[in-house]
């Protein structure tokens, strides 16, 4: 195995500035460790007692969830970790709270904990970027966390449907009663729409549009990226004077539908008009979805 050079230690992101003798102290005091692509680093209930410096390849980490490994994050050499992973100076972490996988040819040091009050005392600085990169980490576990609940909570709620979907009666009254009460929005929304006097080619234009849209071959989307872009529509929706923006953002992303076909659709149509416009047009969409 090479011996790790202080060179190599100025390519790893969270130690690129480091004075070369407190890159030394930290090859004197770390061992060298390389793995193969897959190798176990640590497994559940494991004691937190070191930190990794990558110096090439990445560390995929993922939450043990009652038995079920679920992945969460990349640890690597870039700006969002800093080439660091496990343990790292005031962190509370005891045990591993999930395994960490090497995720190509990994090389990296690893510094004991035993080590960080002399690592604190050679370099205050250091250590306080070392807890700006671990609260950085803990806003991206929690993000993920409730990315995974809300996955959970579709896919609960999918199964719920899915039961009633298998008995046909109760499918086609649920639809029908469905299709009933988007009829009856139509002429309320028909109404408001008329009141802005809009023309008649922008509206033929928006058939066209849900025709090509609903004709068109739909790109499967992972329940993560459908809630992002749903979330994505009804923000650029709500700016734009939208209201039920989040429940009719679903439709659209439905129907493929993106932030370039509103701009496309607003036209010349701003404020009111426009915010009608788009209600009628999602209730329009559902209706022939229903049918």
């Amino acid at each position: 195995m090479e011996p790790v050079t202080i060179e190599e230690l100025k390519n790893v992101h969270a130690l690129r500035d480091l004075p070369d003798e407190h890159l030394q102290w930290i090859i004197d005091h770390a061992d060298c460790h390389e793995y193969e692509d897959g190798a176990q680093i640590k497994k559940t209930g494991d004691e937190a007692d070191v930190m990794f410096i990558i110096l090439s390849g990445m560390i995929s980490f993922y939450l043990d969830q009652n038995g079920r490994l679920v992945f969460y994050l990349h640890f690597e050499n870039d700006a969002a970790t800093g080439g660091i992973s496990g343990l790292t100076p005031y962190s509370r972490m005891k045990k591993y709270p999930g395994c960490a996988f090497a995720d190509g040819s990994l090389r990296c040091l690893l510094l004991l904990k035993k080590h960080f009050t002399e690592l604190e005392h050679l370099n205050p600085d250091f250590i306080q970027r070392l807890i700006g990169y671990m609260t950085e980490r803990a806003k991206t576990f929690a993000t993920t966390q409730l990315q995974l609940e809300k996955v959970n909570a579709l896919g609960q709620l999918s199964a719920g449907i899915a039961h009633e979907l298998n008995n046909p009666a109760s499918a086609i009254n649920r639809i029908s009663s469905a299709l009933i009460i988007r009829l009856q929005r139509k002429y309320e929304l028909t109404e408001k729409l008329l009141q802005h006097n809009l023309d008649a080619g922008h509206i033929q234009t928006l058939r066209k549009l849900a025709e090509e849209k609903y004709s068109a071959v739909k790109i499967k989307l992972s329940a993560i990226q459908r809630m992002e872009k749903e979330d994505e529509i009804a923000d650029w929706l709500e700016n734009a004077g939208v209201t039920r923006s989040h429940e009719v953002s679903e439709t659209f992303v439905d129907e493929g539908f993106s932030i370039h076909d509103f701009e496309n659709i607003r036209g010349a149509e701003s404020g009111e008009a426009f915010a009608q416009l788009t209600q009628w047009f999602e209730n329009l969409l559902s209706s022939k979805r229903l049918l």
